[in-house]
């Protein structure tokens, strides 16, 4: 059963099942309100007959032919016998409720009596002249009528539960017409592979919502998609100098078996250099391939001071260089490994155009890091591509790296909602840094 049918099948026995409440409460308030019309004309009745009737007249013309099979009348003694009976071929039964309306001079409770005839709803009155006054309503004529009523309501409530199901099959047919689009549109990705391909929104209902979540699932697929083929070109294109450098040095090695124990070192070297540049390229590419969305690392408030002095530490005791940091109180919202990776690359780019015994700077207030080295400076060429990926100035080609410390710096930034900074410095050197929003 397809989804068209199960709305429709749905509405229809809830259409049904509201009838059929609903059938009922009237029919139960039907019921209520003719038993107690019947009651009060059946009241009114006793309280016009009841004067000048008692024990001594037994045979009152008057009455005679005012009361048919269903509205007998029966005048009791004090004790409850039958007297006088009109209108039912047996004497009407005679309780204690009755008893006590003689006794009481009051008219009695209307209740209900069953006979051979039927179920009568009976009142009793005392008569002045004593004794009592039974009138009687044969139920018979109502019973058929709550029967029939009875019938009409079940037929309206399936004729309803009918009419309900066609109209809610309609209905069900046109707020699913989106749905079928956006079912052609999902087979149609998977068919193509257009990530492209998305669905125009048209409506801010539930529809509207599923459509915007395709619509978002498409672009985090497109930019599963273009990190991988980005993470690939960038390894075919980038590693392949390094491997090309050791495969050359190796197979050298492997030839020359009469090389001095210099050269021999020499050569080593440059393969542990390459091996290390390599494991560096091969590091930064898989960070830059990461969807930082998708981390495991709960987002929370940091305290961006303390933990830029950490990484500060662990920067002098690797480079045996002086990093001075000067901080305020601020508090970021972020992922703190990520924050501390940014930092950690943005000293590790001002460690290699410091000179030896130059200090790193470090400045964290309202939400900046800005990171200041002692070296040449950043032309204003280079300064709108120091985060590109791979760029390298013609200054920085001689030294070691593979370009993309300060992409992954651009890319941390970028997705906690931060701006990148480079300016130069006041008395020589640069400033290359980040300012994200801080914590309210």
């Amino acid at each position: 059963m397809n989804l068209r049918s199960r709305i429709a099948l749905l509405v229809a026995g809830s259409v049904a099942v509201c009838m059929l409440l609903v059938a009922a409460i009237a029919f139960i308030s039907t019921v209520h309100e003719i038993e107690r019309d019947a009651d009060r004309q059946l009241s009114a009745r006793a309280e016009r007959l009841r004067s000048g009737f008692g024990p001594g007249q037994a045979d009152n013309p008057p009455l005679r032919g005012l009361f048919g099979p269903n509205q007998p009348v029966q005048v009791i003694d004090d004790l409850g016998t039958p007297l006088l009976t009109y209108g039912i071929e047996e004497p009407l039964h005679v309780s204690d409720i009755d008893i006590a309306a003689i006794k009481n001079g009051l008219p009695s409770i209307i209740h209900t009596e069953q006979t051979a005839g039927g179920a009568y709803r009976i009142i009793t009155v005392p008569l002045e002249n004593g004794g009592g006054l039974m009138l009687a309503e044969n139920l018979l004529e109502q019973q058929e009528f709550l029967n029939r009523i009875q019938g009409q309501f079940v037929i309206i409530g399936l004729i309803g539960a009918a009419v309900a199901g066609l109209i809610a099959s309609g209905l069900a047919a046109a707020s699913l017409r989106p749905m079928g689009s956006l079912a052609a549109a999902a087979e149609n990705v998977a068919r193509t592979q257009d990530l492209d391909a998305t669905i125009q929104v048209r409506r801010y209902d539930e529809v509207g919502r599923v459509s915007s979540a395709f619509n978002t699932m498409l672009a985090a697929l497109a930019a599963s998609r273009s990190q991988q083929k980005r993470l690939i070109d960038d390894a075919s294109h980038e590693l392949r100098t390094p491997l090309t450098a050791l495969r050359t040095n190796i197979d050298f090695l492997q030839r020359a078996d009469g090389l001095e124990l210099s050269e021999r070192k020499d050569i080593l070297r440059d393969v542990n250099f390459e091996l290390e540049e390599l494991t560096t390229l091969v590091s930064e590419l898989v960070e830059l391939a990461k969807d930082n969305q998708t981390s495991d690392e709960a987002i929370m408030e940091i305290e961006l001071g303390a933990l830029v002095g950490r990484v500060a530490e662990r920067a002098e005791r690797r480079y045996n260089r002086a990093v001075i940091v000067t901080s305020d109180d601020t508090h970021v919202t972020g992922r703190p490994t990520l924050i501390e990776r940014a930092v950690s690359n943005l000293i590790d780019n001002a460690h290699k155009w410091s000179g030896p015994d130059q200090p790193i700077e470090v400045s964290v207030a309202a939400g900046e890091v800005r990171v200041r080295d002692h070296g040449p400076g950043i032309s204003d060429a280079d300064k709108s591509r120091v985060f590109d990926r791979f760029y390298r100035s013609d200054q920085a080609r001689t030294l070691p790296g593979s370009g993309l410390g300060l992409a992954i710096v651009h890319e941390i930034v970028a997705f906690h909602g931060g701006t990148t900074i480079v300016e130069d410095a006041p008395d020589g050197g640069a400033i290359v840094g980040f300012r994200v929003k801080a914590a309210s």
